[in-house]
């Protein structure tokens, strides 16, 4: 649309309009913060952050984006683990559970004890191959199956 199309329209769209000003001056807003719900005594903010025991990340760098769930990232932070090394510590622990018990896995892949005895209580593989010459305990009944 051209500024010469209607010259009337951009006169009344420079002037200013008194009534339209009036109407403004007469209106008042008040704002208020809403409340904010107050946190238990004790309990601390996960999603804050405000724990101070949380570690700060020591890299800073963006996880690179995985395409399947067997790649491995070159670095692993403590704590996590990967599918292949879960199924590793699985695999250890069925052959000689006595050689591999929780407390050294959870040392050698530095995990946390209580996240090592319920990776080896209920993360399952779709299937563990034995090594062979090695001799695998029966299989489990679960939930009386």
């Amino acid at each position: 649309m051209s500024r010469t199309g209607n010259p009337d329209v951009l006169e009344k769209q420079q002037k200013k309009d008194e009534r339209l000003l009036g109407f403004l001056q007469n209106v008042r807003v008040d704002s208020t913060d809403p409340e904010q719900p107050k946190p238990l005594e004790g309990a601390e903010s996960k999603a804050s952050g405000s724990s101070p025991q949380r570690r700060l990340p020591t890299s800073r760098k963006p996880l690179p984006k995985v395409t399947t769930m067997f790649e491995v990232p070159d670095e692993v932070p403590e704590g996590r683990l990967t599918v292949p090394m879960a199924l590793e510590i699985l695999a250890k622990h069925k052959r000689n559970p006595k050689e591999w018990p929780a407390e050294r896995l959870a040392a050698d892949y530095k995990l946390d004890l209580t996240d090592t005895t319920h990776i080896l209580e209920y993360f399952r593989s779709f299937k563990v191959i034995p090594v062979e010459g090695s001799t695998l305990p029966p299989p489990r009944r679960l939930l009386g199956r």
